[in-house]
């Protein structure tokens, strides 16, 4: 793989620089904007993202699959043959939750001592406005590139919803392109190359109603529930940890918890349970006939999620009750040998003074779907500490920093030859 020669590479640090000045300005105006999904509505995100791109002297084509979703596509064309490389972001964002659990507004334009606040910044408007950026700073450069750049900015990502990246690429093939990045939340530490599974769905429970005060002969639904989840909690002891990603060094897994958190090593061999959403009853006097538990199973290289949603299914009915999967995705890989990952690795380094580790995530990504066609994909982006938490915030150095190193790798990439 040829690198950028020094000529080039100095331009794209300068240009990347001066734009690193103003993303801090650009995330926390993203940030400010409301996008919560559910509902999912980005229109007026995207609307400023799409203008913020023509400002910068790019042409953005939008694509509404359905009323309040949408997704931006922004090329940047040399004119010369070469790869196409994908930048992938989405725009939605987790729900703000319990708002007396914030001390700052979830959708103000704050940033205090290198850090910008509010929901989104971590996941993943910081990371959107990176690559708004490094298609800028590319775009000056075109002339002495060889191939394109695409960035795409979807909606519906947080709920894996029909409208975002499945719709884009289902109308736009051409955007499966040749390799993709993604600057979803990883950890400066971490390049992912692969991602857990997951299985989304619901579990529901009935019985017979009755007076509360009455003896009954059966459990209620919300009983037999509340059993199913305690239950639930021992599900991943059925499957021996999986070292798929660590080949047994204890290395690489401590520089996974040193990158993402303590604990996360762990995770990332064992399959992992949650039950996120429950609801049943009709009155406090009377005996639950309905309880619905909605649950979100994530499942690690080497086990599939057929196996465990097999042993959800099995569960359930121990407890009386039916369980309906309304979303899966299998754990997926990227060939960790790549050059991406090497160039990724080169930049990160050569930026932030230590090589990050290649490793998995513990969280499913739109890079999947660019993975199931067979493209090499690599995640890598700001830390996860604060994702989907009250406060959740993001560092405007990391970004400052993630602009050069993907702006680089691009170039790495499309380098004229």
């Amino acid at each position: 793989m040829t690198a950028p020669e020094s000529g080039l590479t100095s331009e794209i640090l300068t240009r990347a620089a001066a734009e690193g000045n103003m993303v801090g300005d650009l995330a926390a105006s993203l940030v400010a904007i409301p996008s919560e999904n559910p509902p999912g509505d980005v229109t007026e995100v995207m609307t400023f993202a799409e203008q913020h791109l023509r400002e910068g002297g790019l042409t953005v084509e939008r694509l509404q699959p359905a009323p309040g979703r949408v997704n931006l596509v922004a090329t940047v064309d040399s004119g010369r043959a070469g790869p196409h490389v994908i930048l992938n972001a989405h725009l939605d964002t987790f729900p703000i939750g319990d708002l007396k659990s914030w001390t700052r507004s979830p959708h103000a334009r704050t940033i205090e001592d290198d850090a910008i606040y509010g929901r989104g910044a971590t996941d993943m408007k910081g990371g959107a406005a990176v690559f708004m950026k490094v298609l800028i700073v590319l775009n000056a450069a075109r002339d002495r590139l060889s191939g394109r750049v695409t960035l795409t900015l979807v909606c519906d990502e947080e709920t894996f919803g029909p409208h975002g990246a499945r719709s884009l690429l289902d109308e736009r093939p051409d955007l499966v392109g040749d390799v993709l990045l993604s600057t979803e939340p990883s950890a400066a530490g971490v390049i992912r190359y692969a991602e857990k599974g997951m299985a989304w769905g619901e579990c529901t429970f009935r019985s017979r109603g009755a007076h509360a005060a009455y003896p009954s002969t059966h459990p209620s639904a919300i009983e037999a529930a509340c059993a199913f989840i305690t239950a639930l909690q021992g599900l991943p002891d059925r499957w021996p940890p999986s070292d798929v990603v660590f080949a047994g060094d204890p290395r690489a897994r401590q520089r996974q918890d040193e990158a993402v958190g303590p604990g996360s090593a762990d995770a990332l061999t064992r399959v992992v349970v949650n039950a996120g959403v429950i609801n049943g009853g009709t009155s406090v006097n009377m005996r639950a006939d309905l309880c619905v538990v909605k649950i979100d199973v994530r499942v690690p290289l080497g086990i599939t999620t057929r196996e465990v949603i097999e042993a959800v299914t099995d569960l359930a009915s121990e407890h009386g009750g039916e369980y309906d999967v309304r979303s899966q995705s299998e754990p997926n890989a990227s060939d960790r040998d790549h050059p991406i990952f090497t160039l990724l690795g080169d930049h990160a380094e050569a930026i932030n003074g230590t090589r990050p580790l290649l490793g998995c995530g513990l969280g499913c990504t739109d890079a999947r779907l660019w993975r199931a066609q067979g493209i090499p994909s690599a995640v890598y982006g700001p830390s996860p500490a604060t994702m989907a938490a009250p406060d959740e915030h993001v560092s405007e150095t990391a970004l400052r920093n993630l602009i050069k190193i993907h702006a680089l790798t691009v170039a790495a990439l499309l380098v004229s030859r």
